[in-house]
Parts: C-alpha cells; sequence; structure tokens
C-alpha cells in the first residue's frame, strides 16, 4: 500500500495530518513522543521519509513548492512541487535531474553530495514508481 492509497477518498497523509495536527496549543494528537510525532510529520511534509535500519528514503508528496535545506553540513538538498495547485498525487519525480521510476531513494543519491528532487503533482493517482521495491532490512550493508 502506498502512503497515496490510505483513506476512502485516496486523501491519505494529508487527510490524517490535516485532522490530527494543528497550529495552536496542543496541537498535536496524544502527545509528541519525545519528538517523534512531530519529526514524522516533518518528513511526511518535505515528501521523503528515511527507513529505521537502512541508508533509504521512500518517496511521498510534499507540502511546498520549492525549498532548499542544508544538509551534511554544507550541501544543499533543494526540493521542488509543481502542480501543488491542482493536486498531490505524484505524477512523476526527478533526482538530480534525472527521470525516477523508484518510490525510494538511497542515502548517498541526495543526502551526502545534496541535489534535488523535482516532484509533478497532480489530481489522480498515477502508477509512476515502476522500478525496484526498497531493500528490505538485513538485505543492505551499511
Amino acid at each position: 500500500m502506498s502512503v497515496q492509497d490510505l483513506g476512502p477518498n485516496g486523501a491519505g497523509i494529508t487527510t490524517l495530518i490535516n485532522i490530527g495536527f494543528k497550529d495552536a496549543p496542543y496541537g498535536v494528537p496524544g502527545n509528541s513522543d519525545a519528538g517523534a510525532m512531530n519529526s514524522w510529520l516533518l518528513w511526511q511534509m518535505l515528501g521523503i521519509y528515511p527507513v529505521v535500519t537502512q541508508p533509504v528514503y521512500l518517496i511521498s508528496s510534499p507540502w511546498f513548492p520549492d525549498l532548499n535545506m542544508t544538509i551534511n553540513g554544507n550541501q544543499t538538498l533543494r526540493i521542488t512541487a509543481t502542480g501543488l495547485d491542482r493536486g498531490y498525487y505524484v505524477q512523476s519525480v526527478r533526482i538530480n535531474g534525472q527521470p525516477w521510476q523508484k518510490n525510494w531513494f538511497e542515502h548517498q543519491d541526495l543526502m551526502e553530495q545534496g541535489g534535488s528532487i523535482e516532484f509533478e503533482l497532480g489530481p489522480e493517482m498515477k502508477a509512476w514508481e515502476t522500478g525496484s521495491v526498497p531493500p528490505s532490512p538485513g538485505h543492505t550493508t551499511m
């Protein structure tokens, strides 16, 4: 199941965040679990999510049209999303200017030297992720 499949109306993570998180006192559902809920929210809004025990990040849809992050001390990761005004479903992804068919990337692809992720978003679900599945825990040498 992908992030886009969650919920009866396909709204997925977007609906969960809009229902559970508020810009107000006590705006985090339950408690923050020592920052775990806040961290989860931030990663979801970036459109990428780290896989525990793996040097891998899953790709979902970002909430921002353009952002730059300083990573690894002095490198820049730029995440752009066109089509946010039309919808939040991923139509295509480019990593470092190259078409990307996997719904994940490895740490070394972007988080060491920096780079870019370009999202094209739209109103309908599309099977853009036709590449290989992410490695399973225990099948990656770190």
